[in-house]
C-alpha cells in the first residue's frame, strides 16, 4: 500500500497558449509551479520536471538512495539523474528477460 507521504500531486490548468502545473504534496504544501508552452515538445520537458522533482524531494527511496552517493561523488544533478534513468533501464531490462515482476530491494532504515 502506498503511503500518502511518498505521494507527488500535480494539478494543471490548461490555457490556449500555456499550461500552468501545480506540484503539491500531501499536506496541500506548493512545491513548485511549472509553466509550459502549448507544443508537443514541452510536455517532455514537463515530465523530466516532474520526475526531476520527485526524485530530489526522495519519493522513492531506491532511487534516492542511488542519487545521494552519485551527488556525493561530485556528480552534477543532471549527471546524477542520468544515472538514476540508466539504473531504471537496467532494472527494466532485467525484468523483461527474466519475465519477472519489480521488486523493491530490501534496505535498512537509515541508509
Amino acid at each position: 500500500m502506498q503511503r500518502r507521504e511518498n505521494l507527488l500531486y500535480v494539478g494543471i490548468d490548461l490555457h490556449k497558449e500555456t499550461h500552468t502545473a501545480v506540484m503539491v504534496n500531501c499536506w496541500n504544501e506548493k512545491l513548485e509551479v511549472v509553466v509550459i508552452e502549448n507544443k508537443p515538445s514541452e510536455f517532455k520537458k514537463f515530465i523530466e520536471k516532474i520526475s526531476r522533482k520527485s526524485c530530489i524531494l526522495g519519493l522513492h527511496p531506491v532511487f534516492y538512495n542511488y542519487y545521494v552517493p552519485k551527488i556525493g561523488e561530485g556528480k552534477t544533478k543532471s549527471q546524477a539523474l542520468v544515472c538514476i534513468m540508466r539504473r531504471l533501464v537496467n532494472i527494466v531490462y532485467g525484468m523483461m528477460k527474466n519475465k519477472t515482476e519489480y521488486r523493491e530491494p530490501i534496505t535498512e532504515e537509515g541508509q
